[in-house]
């Protein structure tokens, strides 16, 4: 196989999982999220404060932080906007990149905002293992 078609197929996985975990985010079916979700997550909007550390345990992501991270806003802006997918060794296998403030769209000057989802592979699988903003 070639690398072209090996990486190819790698998106395609990425993409499928993203649409699945999508699909869980929007249903609230937080009990399925947790099965495809690592242990451990990073999730910069859960803290305040800088931390050396980002990294939550998941069911305290999904109690205490989930529903007020997801709103109906930021899934309308992730369904709505532009969105890429990158591979990404040091942090995870891959993160999916949501466009969800374009440039300059609240003044001239404003850099927008993406909404990132982490991946990591788990025993062949996929698995949600963070989400970020990046300004």
């Amino acid at each position: 196989m070639s690398s072209a078609i090996y990486a190819q197929d790698k998106l395609v996985n990425v993409e499928e999982k993203m649409t699945e975990v999508l699909s869980l985010i929007e249903s609230g079916n937080i009990e399925k999220l947790k099965q495809e979700s690592t242990q451990k997550m990073y999730c910069l909007l859960c803290f305040e404060n800088t931390r050396n550390s980002y990294f939550i345990d998941s069911k305290t992501f999904y109690k205490k932080h989930f529903s007020k991270i997801f709103t109906p806003e930021l899934l309308k802006r992730i369904n709505q906007n532009d969105k890429k997918i990158i591979e990404d060794s040091e942090n995870a296998d891959f993160i999916t990149l949501y466009t969800v403030y374009k440039p300059n769209e609240f003044g001239d000057g404003n850099e927008g905002m993406q909404f990132g989802f982490w991946f990591k592979s788990v025993n062949g699988s996929l698995k949600l293992s963070g989400i970020e903003t990046i300004p």
